[in-house]
This record gives structure tokens, C-alpha cells and sequence, in this order.
């Protein structure tokens, strides 16, 4: 379908700056309002987030999964990085792993496990080497939601073994009646720290305007700064 009215609005409006490449790390008013657009949508504690230090601007969402896996797998390991994946898959998940010369893990998503992966399934000796792993909830193409206890569940999965989890949720406003839940609103049910969490959101999907190339990635901000 065809953009909301509201984007070609505020594309004009902003047609005096599109001389100018944008800041790298955006500006301090396009955090705040993806801040303010996180805790009304997800109701989350203020405080929660720092705008500043814990958000940043992506291209979308596919140039911001696939730098994930450069952030976090390590050129020194003393073992091959294992970077996880859900099997029907989002082929950049796949290119970022061989990118980062990490083993593409791809873990099934099929009906015995509710098309959603079972990443606590797997071997203890591969998660210890697991640096990334990624989870799309609601997924694509099965539309399975994770509940909030799943989420809870895999956060400290993640936090147990010390990997990061790219919560790729750019389907979050795709629904017929309850919206789904999402990472955030798990890691403030957990105390309300993000650490070792990516959570990813655009345009694409919610606006119906992939070609704006506008998102965000909120989350560990160990991995923006270190």
C-alpha cells in the first residue's frame, strides 16, 4: 500500500536539508522521538533509555543487522565465532555471519517449536561460543509472536553465555489484534537494563516507505561506544 499522507509532508518540509549528508550518529531530536515513540508504544519506565547514548540511526534496518554481527564478533577469538539465526532466515543475517567470518548457525522455526527458533535447545559448548544470535518476532514469513516470557527467557539465555541478541522487530505494527510484544518491555519486566540486546525498528514495514531507508537501533550501548 501506499505511504501515509503525513511522510510526503514531512518529506517536503524537510527539503531544505537534503543538501547536507545527516550526522552519523543523527541528531539529538530524532533519538528523542524515537525514545518518546518506544515508551508510548511499549509503556516503558522513564529513565529506562538514554536517548543519547543508547539509540542510534540506521538505514532501515538491513545495514544495522548486518554491522551487528561485525560489532560483535570478535577477529581474535580463540574459536570461531557462531553467529545464530532462524531457519527460514532473512538472507542478510546469513551475509553478515560469512562477512564477519563467523558459522552461520541456522536454528529450524517450524511448528514443533511454535516457528519460532529454540535457541535454549542447543548445545551449552555452542552457545559458549555464540556472539550473536538473531530473533524476529512477530517472524517473517510465519508471522509467529514470541510471548513476553519467552523474551524474558532468551534475554538471559543471551546474558548467561554473553552473547547479543539482534531483536529484529521491524513487523511490530503488523498485527489483527493485540500488538505483539517486544524485547524492551522483557528487559523492563528484568529490571530495565539493555544489556546485550539490539533491538531494531524502521519505516519499512510500518509506514509502507522502505525506500526512505529511516530506522533505529536501540540497545547495549557497550557496543555504540566501547
Amino acid at each position: 500500500s501506499d505511504p501515509p499522507a503525513l511522510v510526503a509532508e514531512e518529506l517536503s518540509r524537510a527539503a531544505a536539508g537534503w543538501s547536507r549528508y545527516p550526522p552519523p550518529r543523527g541528531t539529538p531530536a530524532y533519538a528523542e522521538a524515537c525514545l518518546a515513540w518506544l515508551t508510548r508504544h511499549y509503556d516503558l519506565p522513564a529513565g529506562m533509555i538514554d536517548a543519547q547514548r543508547m539509540i542510534l540511526p540506521v538505514a532501515g534496518t538491513r545495514e544495522g543487522l548486518f554491522f551487528a554481527a561485525l560489532a560483535t564478533a570478535p577477529a581474535d577469538a580463540a574459536e570461531r565465532p557462531a553467529i545464530l539465526m532462524p531457519n527460514p532466515f532473512y538472507h542478510v543475517y546469513a551475509g553478515a555471519a560469512a562477512a564477519a567470518g563467523a558459522e552461520p548457525v541456522c536454528v529450524p522455526a517450524t511448528r514443533e517449536t511454535g516457528f519460532l527458533p529454540d535457541y535454549a535447545a542447543l548445545p551449552p559448548a555452542l552457545l559458549e561460543r555464540t556472539t550473536l544470535a538473531y530473533y524476529c518476532s512477530p517472524s517473517n514469513p510465519q508471522g509467529a509472536v514470541a510471548s513476553l516470557a519467552q523474551l524474558r527467557t532468551l534475554i538471559g539465555l543471551a546474558r548467561r553465555y554473553d552473547f547479543t541478541i539482534a531483536f529484529d522487530e521491524c513487523y511490530a505494527e503488523i498485527y489483527t489484534e493485540s500488538p505483539p510484544p517486544g524485547a524492551l518491555q522483557a528487559a523492563a519486566a528484568l529490571g530495565g537494563s539493555l544489556d546485550n540486546l539490539l533491538v531494531f525498528h524502521s519505516l519499512s514495514k510500518r509506514s509502507s516507505a522502505p525506500g526512505l531507508r529511516c530506522g533505529f537501533v536501540v540497545g547495549d550501548a557497550r557496543l555504540f561506544y566501547d
